[in-house]
């Protein structure tokens, strides 16, 4: 099957396009805002060491409500809390531009990271609710892929916006930002309807393949899934799926068979990626190469990633969710390890398309993988517990690689991150609470 042939299947579902287009906005907006907070920041006074708690209020106050969030998304559905969170950051936006002090942007910068964790746990649990285990993989790497092209264009509009980046430029691309949160809104209420034509306004159902739940570890069915006919989701538009319950406890996900397993990968992969973005330059300035060869080099590595998660789907029917990613942590890790002692720029590029490739499959499979072992009801909780996961790890593992610098330089960094990957394919792929090995659609 062609690429555009698979776009054009993606576009007859409306309510994933329009979805992709608002997870672009996600993620572009805070690719404009975060940057530009750290310059309005230092207009304020705030020293270069002191950049380090915008990193700590973005991701500090989201781990508080993360839960509680996505309880709410699996009982009342996703579509509110998407708008709801575009708005936050809008409000984020003008918040940061307006800060007469420091101790304002580091509030606007929290109000910011509540926002983004908000909506992107609004939008996986839309997609975990609207698929089923066959489906996981494609829609999952469809909303990896809307990120990483707004990762990508939100940081080059607001650089074109900014300038020279003075304060009134800094200003300007500020409120350029809140206005590109405020054009996801429309996409996501125009959402709405179509969820609504997709599942006959009535209660979210699994697709007609599954007539248990697809992700329930072997021999076991869903309980909920009525005699005879198809398993029951919980509402995605308003309708409480267990009204009266409080939702799942963090130590019931924790609990479930894989979960922790999931969770670690997905913090190892994500927590490499920043690695890649934070140290690249470093060695880059150790080894002697231009600013445009590092640049250039991060770009490789982001394409590269957007690539393979537009054939993801394809990759997991024919190797299965276990084998690929096995392979893609293993050549990820071995590029990432043999990054430091590479000489030639060719042979670099082709080391950062490779741990690009895999760390690119990395974060979609192991949504699925999240998604897939959770029982229904809980999906979207599962999914902002993994959140939960990454942003632990983006706070504790930069304390880390820190001290790892100063002994090693940005090269031994580098390296122990692959290591680290390789010596995680051990827990990955083994026992039975492992990632289901195959995702393959029932034969007709």
């Amino acid at each position: 099957m062609s690429l555009a042939t698979r776009l054009r299947a993606r576009a007859r579902e409306p309510w994933l396009v329009l979805l992709m287009g608002a997870f672009v906005v996600i993620h572009g907006t805070t690719g404009v805002l975060a940057p530009m907070a750290s310059y309005r920041a230092l207009d304020l006074g705030v020293g270069a060491s002191g950049l380090g708690l915008l990193t700590t209020a973005f991701s500090v106050f989201p781990l508080v409500v993360a839960l509680r969030i996505g309880r709410i998304v699996d009982r009342h559905g996703g579509v509110a809390f998407m708008a709801g969170g575009l708005l936050l950051m809008a409000i984020a936006g003008v918040g940061i531009a307006a800060a007469p002090s420091p101790t304002w942007v580091y509030v606007a910068f929290a109000v910011l990271g509540l926002g983004h964790m908000t909506a992107v746990i609004a939008a996986q649990g839309i997609v975990a609710k609207a698929s089923d285990d066959h489906t996981y993989d494609q829609r999952f790497s469809t909303l990896s892929f809307a990120a990483s092209l707004g990762q990508l264009v939100g940081p080059v509009l607001g650089g074109i916006v900014a300038g020279q980046g003075s304060p009134e430029e800094t200003t300007r691309a500020l409120l350029v930002g809140a206005g590109l949160a405020t054009l996801g809104l429309p996409l996501v209420l125009w959402m709405r309807p179509r969820l609504v034509a997709r599942t006959g306004g009535g209660p979210m159902q699994a697709p007609a393949a599954a007539q248990v739940d697809s992700a329930a570890p072997a021999g076991r069915t869903d309980s909920a899934a009525p005699a005879g006919g198809r398993a029951r989701w919980p509402s995605q538009l308003g309708q409480p799926s267990r009204p009266g319950q409080p939702g799942p406890s963090l130590l019931s996900i924790a609990q479930t068979p894989g979960m922790i397993r999931a969770i670690l990968v997905s913090t190892m992969v994500l927590s490499a990626t920043d690695i890649i973005i934070v140290y690249l330059p470093a060695l880059g300035d150790e080894r002697g190469w231009p600013a445009a060869l590092v640049g250039g080099l991060l770009a490789v590595r982001a394409a590269s990633s957007m690539g393979m998660r537009l054939v993801l789907g394809r990759l997991v029917a024919r190797f299965g969710r276990r084998v690929l990613l096995g392979g893609a942590l293993l050549v990820s890790a071995a590029a990432l390890v043999a990054l430091p002692a590479a000489g030639p720029v060719p042979l670099i590029v082709a080391l950062m398309v490779v741990a690009g490739a895999g760390l690119g499959m990395g974060q979609p499979l192991t949504m699925s993988w999240v998604a897939s072992i959770a029982t229904p009801g809980s999906r979207a909780t599962a999914l902002s517990v993994r959140l939960m996961g990454n942003r632990l790890g983006q706070l504790a593992i930069p304390a880390a690689t820190g001290t790892l610098a100063a002994v090693t330089g940005a090269g031994g960094v580098l390296a122990a991150t692959g290591l680290l990957l390789a010596i995680g394919l051990t827990g990955l792929l083994g026992g039975p609470a492992g990632i289901p090995g195959r995702s393959r659609p029932p034969r007709a």
